[in-house]
């Protein structure tokens, strides 16, 4: 460890990766020598949402000298709440008496899984646990006497200053002009975004970002009442334009090629709400382009959803008054109940499952026929999307020196290990490349973080590395996976084979080559093969005792299970999958 870390001092490490560990989901920050992992906060489970630079605290050094990081509270409240004196609702967790001012104070937390303490005003209306609480933000008390406190000030009553008065440096374009009209202030059935590409408080356009954040503010509006959502609308009220965003409508990763005019801008805000948050939501929705003094607005019409409404298939965001909650544990199954049946929200699930290729049918029919003026979404037709097989986008070869390359061809040599096919979806976020050793460890990197560079798609052709790949010996498989998708690992010790099955997202996944996980443990085992299984909607494939079985929720198995003591239909059903890559 080259770097000498002190208790209550702060530094910044490279955000590396995320992984997962007893089902809890961890970020993976470096100094370069070193990988620590820090404790999430609940926006920075999407992996957009990680800022590339994290600003730590450390919270005390191990008997090692290893220090125990947790994110800077102070940097984490600078990047969520960039603008002052407007109003944010609080949930109220827990009221405490102040052992030292004897007076009552409230624990609030956020939708961003952020906690605060606030205390109450003489006068104000008595609150109890589990109400919501609306209080402006008048700006952050930094850290003091080196501790990691600091903390929102909070007020029941707006600034005499009214209006929000930006502090930090925010992403969006300054606009010359803003129209007369006014549509009032964000409340519970209204909200305001200035764009579809420029996340608020970010330096650079973002749209798959600026998207997500729109995603949850629908899935919210949906959960609750329903609402209208203004796109090209300032948070002060004013029209400011959309006409700025049309030049990145391809901008992301999405195979779908846009136009840039007024059918394709909803086009694109309708495809990416039936990816994120099902076929269901799409019908849900009615959006129309309309314009004032010379500028454009997207007006986003929500309804209430009569079954949750879920964000990538995993999150529930209700509205509470100005903004979205993401909420947790015990609140999602009160959700649940109060809203739908279980056969019901089975069956929502089932029917939202296959969307993910909404957008080339989309775009065949915008090919076919011109796009009425103001695109109403209609409800998905009833039939089944039949997913095509992924084409070869490029090849990536390794060496024996331990470098590699990618190229549109596959390569042979006598110094060539190994070549992977690498697909299409090449871009997305979640494509992991996976390195397979003799030796029971198993790479997993992010292929984004491999193939692209700051200045876009490295230069094909060249050999890379510096001897870092193919560290851990023998190679055994090289293949692209999804975080979804589970592996089959097999391996041979004293002449008898074992099976070992684990989830992708359960391993750690890097932002580079030459770091690799210990899977296959056995005394003096030799890993033969891994075989991919693609995720079916969550079932996902265990191995107990003597058989396999496809079932919910099951993350690995702890150890191998031996061949011959599989039943042998399931002996059969693994064979059948043959060396796969």
């Amino acid at each position: 460890m080259n770097t000498t870390y002190e208790v209550g001092k702060t530094y910044e490490l490279r955000f590396a990766s995320t992984i997962v560990k007893d089902g809890a989901q961890y970020i993976v920050a470096t100094d370069g020598p070193n990988d620590f992992t820090i404790k999430p906060y609940d926006y920075q489970t999407e992996y957009s949402l990680i800022p590339s630079i994290l600003s730590c605290y450390v919270r005390k050094i191990g008997f090692t000298g290893m220090p125990y990081f947790e994110q800077s509270k102070e940097a984490v409240l600078k990047d969520r709440y960039y603008q002052f004196g407007g109003t944010h609702t609080f949930t109220i967790d827990e009221i405490h008496l102040d052992a030292n001012s004897n007076k009552q104070f409230y624990v609030l937390s956020d939708e961003f899984g952020i906690t605060h303490r606030y205390y109450p005003k003489d006068g104000e209306e008595v609150k109890k646990s589990g109400d919501q609480v609306s209080l402006v933000v008048k700006g952050i008390v930094p850290a003091q006497n080196g501790k990691n406190n600091a903390r929102l000030d909070l007020d029941v009553k707006a600034p005499a200053t009214a209006g929000a008065q930006l502090v930090y440096s925010t992403a969006k374009p300054v606009y010359p002009k803003k129209s007369g009209k006014n549509f009032g202030s964000e409340d519970a059935k209204k909200e305001f975004k200035s764009s579809i590409v420029y996340p608020a408080g970010d330096t650079l356009p973002d749209i798959d970002k600026q998207l997500g954040i729109i995603c949850r503010t629908i899935a919210g509006f949906m959960n609750a009442g329903g609402g209208t959502l203004y796109i090209g609308v300032s948070d002060s009220g004013y029209i400011c334009g959309i006409e700025g965003d049309y030049s990145h409508l391809n901008d992301g990763d999405e195979d779908f090629t846009y136009k840039e005019n007024d059918d394709h801008y909803m086009l694109k805000i309708t495809n990416r709400i039936c990816s994120v948050l099902g076929r269901t939501a799409g019908t849900l929705i009615d959006m129309e382009i309309k314009e004032e003094d010379g500028m454009k607005y997207c007006v986003v019409d929500i309804k209430k959803a009569s079954r949750p409404i879920w964000y990538e298939g995993n999150k529930l965001f209700v509205r509470m008054i100005t903004t979205n909650r993401m909420l947790k544990n015990d609140e999602i199954t009160q959700f649940v109940l109060d809203r739908v049946s279980k056969n019901s929200f089975v069956k929502q699930k089932q029917e939202e499952a296959p969307v993910a290729e909404s957008a080339p049918a989309a775009q065949a029919q915008s090919a076919a026929a011109p796009a009425a003026p103001a695109l109403a979404v209609q409800p998905a037709p009833a039939a089944v999307v039949v997913k095509k097989a992924k084409k070869v986008w490029r090849h990536i070869t390794f060496y024996d020196n331990g470098n590699w390359s990618f190229q549109k061809n596959e390569l042979q040599g006598p110094d060539v290990v190994i070549n992977a096919e690498i697909p299409e979806d090449a871009k997305q976020k979640g494509l992991i490349l996976i390195l397979a050793y003799e030796n029971g460890h198993v790479e997993a990197t992010q292929l984004k973080e491999v193939l692209y560079g700051k200045n876009g798609l490295l230069p094909e052709g060249k050999r890379r590395g510096q001897g870092l790949c193919l560290a851990n010996g023998k190679v055994v498989s090289v293949f692209c996976v999804k975080k979804k998708d589970m592996l089959l690992l097999t391996s041979e010790v004293a002449g008898e084979k074992y099976v070992k099955a684990l989830d992708v997202d359960t391993l750690g996944i890097h932002d580079r080559m030459g770091k690799g996980n210990e899977i296959v443990r056995e005394k003096g085992a030799t890993l033969v093969d891994v075989v991919r299984i693609l995720d079916d909607a969550g079932a996902r494939i265990s191995l107990k005792g003597s058989g396999i079985f496809i079932e919910k929720n099951q993350k690995y198995t702890k150890g191998g299970v031996k061949l011959t003591a599989l039943a042998p239909n399931y002996k059969t059903f693994i064979d059948g999958f043959g060396a796969t890559a």
